[in-house]
């Protein structure tokens, strides 16, 4: 009596389009043992929810069906399944002379992820990389499927009109209301927020007139809530490092909760709930296909060189530090909170 060797990779993917909805690709495997020979044939599979009945073995082979080779995965996709919901899949093999496998196999799973509204934008990154090494001008090179240009917002949504590739923005006047040209570069029509289209967010632009927002004021980070801020103030006054700094004046001091508090007493945009964003906001604007800065400097002027942003996040290690982002190279990490770093506020999210 012949008994054959099925091993069947099952890719279970709810398939709807990205990136207005996100599923997450499960496998799961199973084995079957073999006595004698490997032998070709066909997987007959079938799909319950957990708490329907096992179904008999003449109902899997009526199900759908893929071929098999000796010693090779088949691989099956599995449609219209609904999220959250616990599974079982029976499988059974025939060989090409007929013969059917003793008993019905099953792989228990539960699909854990349901939809979601995308909030963030992609890498910026549209083309490939080649082997052993370098990169090529468009999306190709090895192993292609697998690559970061092949998914993503880069992909689906790829309309250099509003921002690089995958990314998506609108410019906004003094008052927060969209130029009524958005094509307008900004030395002729001066914009002062960009709204991000894909998370809704709304930031701050700097400019490079001495004012409020200059590119080149730097702050201290300080909070004084003791909810949020880790456990430490951080440094409420290191000197003059901003515009419209006074000495022993704590609403003009440069550092970064007097800044935010100046911003929303101005009602910049047409707004006062003004905040420091977090880490994962500001890598949210991080352009990867790009160096110093790594940002869409079409939509984001006057950014400085090898420009460091604080984020409002404290850095869980150290309570001297606070999480940056720098746009040099779209690195994260830990920076003292004395130091002397840029800003850029963000508004709406949380």
């Amino acid at each position: 009596m012949n008994r054959f060797l099925g091993s069947i990779i099952f890719y279970l993917l709810l398939q709807r389009p990205w990136p207005d909805r996100m599923f997450l690709l499960l496998r799961a495997r199973q084995r079957f043992c073999r006595r004698r020979l490997n032998k070709d044939g066909t997987g007959y599979y079938l799909i319950r929810t957990a708490t329907e009945a096992e179904p008999v073995v003449a109902e899997v082979l009526a199900g759908p069906s893929f071929p098999m080779s000796a010693n090779v995965a088949g691989s099956a996709t599995l449609t219209e399944l609904s999220p959250f919901t616990a599974y079982k899949l029976y499988f059974v093999a025939k060989s090409t002379a007929g013969k059917v496998q003793d008993a019905l196999q099953d792989v228990a799973f539960t699909t854990v992820t349901g939809t979601f509204t995308s909030t963030l934008n992609d890498t910026g990154i549209t083309w490939g990389g080649s082997y052993p090494s370098g990169n090529t001008i468009d999306c190709s090179g090895e192993e292609i499927g697998a690559q970061d240009c092949s998914h993503g917002r880069d992909v689906v949504s790829n309309d250099d009109s509003d921002g690089h590739a995958g990314f998506s923005f609108t410019k906004l006047d003094a008052s927060g209301n969209p130029l009524a040209n958005q094509a307008a570069a900004y030395v002729d029509t001066p914009w002062a927020c960009v709204q991000n289209n894909v998370s809704g967010l709304i930031w701050e632009v700097k400019t490079t007139d001495g004012g409020l927002h200059d590119q080149n004021d730097t702050y201290s980070w300080y909070n004084s809530d003791p909810a949020t801020n880790g456990g430490a103030v951080g440094y409420p006054d290191q000197g003059n490092t901003c515009e419209g700094y006074v000495v022993d004046q704590p609403s003009t001091s440069c550092n970064t909760q007097a800044y935010t508090a100046r911003v929303n007493a101005a009602g910049w945009c047409g707004a006062s709930d003004w905040r420091m964003p977090t880490r994962k906001e500001l890598l949210a604007i991080v352009s990867f296909d790009r160096l110093n800065p790594t940002i869409d400097t079409a939509y984001f002027p006057n950014i400085t060189p090898y420009s460091l942003v604080w984020s409002g996040v404290p850095y869980a290690g150290d309570p001297e530090g606070a999480w940056i982002v720098w746009f040099y190279n779209g690195y994260s990490g830990k920076e003292l909170r004395d130091g002397s770093i840029q800003m850029r506020l963000v508004r709406g999210g949380q």
